[in-house]
């Protein structure tokens, strides 16, 4: 490849493990030329995605999930604080946030017309995803792109979707708790393997700070698998044999994570 770094965007969230991505991929030798925030909540609820899932699974289960989401923090607020200091350098993450010194672009959805022609301008070679925005066939389809390129906490022909170490917990497959980088493709966490590695935990872990190790762990990879590419023009592309529906978990509810506290509580 020629001496010219490949132009990367960075598409994440608006969370301290988001920030730390940035923090990782500015401490390496890409040429970062722009980071596109994503936050669709409204002062730090998820208004939309509420409305959303009352429309798709119902009521009564979303106040399930929002029940067992106030069980969680009310367990874990304050141990949550100490771990996630732990795996991250919150300073740094906040004061990346802050000052910021390539081009930054916030938004409620990557696929709207003033985003989608925000990214197109910086005329990207590589998009790294790290969020929970939708990546849509608009942005996959920009003519210049090489590679689309997204991770997840989860070993993705077990787990996809929300909070994948939870459900291996809950499913008693902690040999399946992992993380996983991939190309994006149309489905949730579905596209060609890259790389995957299991993820090592303690017993003071809970579900959230497992998937921080992971996403802390996917950032660092990224980096080395496009550090790769420029040097080599070749990226491992490995299809699944198959790929099932039932792999793809949706948020916990609180019915589910009292099972799981009892499964964390009394079996080893």
């Amino acid at each position: 490849m020629t001496e010219k770094k490949c132009r990367v965007v960075l598409l994440i969230g608006n969370k301290i493990w988001n920030w730390n991505t940035i923090a990782i991929f500015k401490r390496s030798s890409l040429n970062i030329v722009g980071v596109c925030v994503y936050d669709n909540s409204f002062m730090g609820f998820p208004i939309k995605y509420i409305f959303k899932n009352i429309i798709k699974k119902g009521i009564f289960t979303t106040i399930d999930q929002i029940l067992g989401r106030l069980l969680y923090k009310i367990i874990n607020l304050k141990s949550d604080k100490k771990r996630l200091s732990e795996i991250f350098d919150v300073k740094e993450c906040k004061n990346i946030k802050k000052s910021m010194d390539v081009s930054v672009h916030f938004t409620n959805s990557y696929n709207n017309k003033k985003t989608l022609d925000w990214i197109s301008k910086l005329d990207p070679d590589i998009i790294v995803v790290h969020s929970n925005g939708w990546v849509g066939k608009s942005i996959r389809n920009i003519p210049k792109v090489r590679l689309i390129i997204g991770g997840h906490p989860g070993l993705t022909q077990f787990y996809r979707g929300a909070h994948s170490a939870f459900w291996a917990i809950y499913n008693r497959e902690q040999e399946k708790i992992g993380y996983s980088i991939f190309h994006i493709d149309s489905g949730v966490d579905t596209g060609d393997l890259i790389f995957q590695k299991k993820i090592n935990i303690s017993e003071n872990d809970s579900y959230m700070s497992i998937d921080w190790k992971g996403m802390k762990e996917i950032a660092k990879k990224q980096v080395e698998i496009i550090e790769e590419y420029e040097e080599t023009e070749k990226i491992v592309r490995t299809k699944h044999s198959e790929i099932s529906d039932k792999n793809e978990y949706p948020i916990p509810g609180m019915s589910h994570y009292i099972r799981y506290l009892y499964l964390q509580n009394n079996v080893k």
